[in-house]
């Protein structure tokens, strides 16, 4: 007997200098079924893309100087990224993020408060 189930091909592997936590987490616009499938098998694949295979600054990189932190000469800190294992930098919006948080966090918080800093907006 033939089978007729369509075989779903993986996705295409991202380059790891193109990540970016928001655009890698995308909601579905998909109208039929199958296209649906497809967009979730996508971002469970993004998903994982953002736990497990982010960029990560060299030990050596320098951080910039936001201007909300520069009177205190203030500046991210590499050693948090090794602390904190949650925590992703982003060198597109100079700040960092909670990639738990920007992956699972759909809504708001604790009553429905807002989410912002670390997951909507860098740190």
């Amino acid at each position: 007997m033939e089978s007729t189930v369509e075989k779903i091909s993986p996705p295409p592997k991202i380059r790891k200098d193109d990540r970016e936590l928001f655009e890698l987490c995308s909601t579905s616009t998909s109208s039929t079924h199958q296209d649906q499938v497809n967009d979730s098998l996508q971002q469970m694949h993004n998903a994982n893309d953002v736990l497990t295979d982010l960029w990560v600054p060299p030990e050596n990189y320098k951080f910039p100087l936001l201007d909300l932190w520069k009177k205190r000469g203030l500046r991210f800190q590499y050693k948090w990224l090794k602390v904190f294992p949650w925590l992703s930098y982003s060198e597109k919006f100079d700040g960092a993020f909670c990639k738990h948080c920007v992956v699972f966090a759909f809504a708001g918080g604790i009553g429905s408060q807002r989410l912002g800093s670390l997951v909507l907006t860098p740190f």
